[in-house]
């Protein structure tokens, strides 16, 4: 799971007529994929200087939240 996949699905959702087929473990994926993202974001944070002037840091939370956004879109 990345975020190119969760965009994928969330534009086929929009361009269809019809609800698409998620596979079973799509939104077991997801939150393994967000937490995963979420974890990273926290090992670079305690090891930056300044974690919130760190481009990393801002990379991994801005990654978070468009996935999160995204998922809550195909959701809806």
């Amino acid at each position: 799971m990345n975020l190119e996949e969760l965009q994928s699905v969330q534009s086929r959702e929009r361009q269809a007529s019809q609800l698409q087929h998620l596979r079973a473990s799509f939104y077991e994926d997801v939150g393994e994929y967000i937490g995963g993202l979420r974890a990273e974001r926290n090992e670079v944070a305690a090891a930056s200087d300044n974690p919130f002037d760190d481009p990393e840091v801002e990379r991994l939370s801005d990654e978070i939240q468009t996935a999160e956004g995204t998922v809550e879109s195909i959701y809806e």
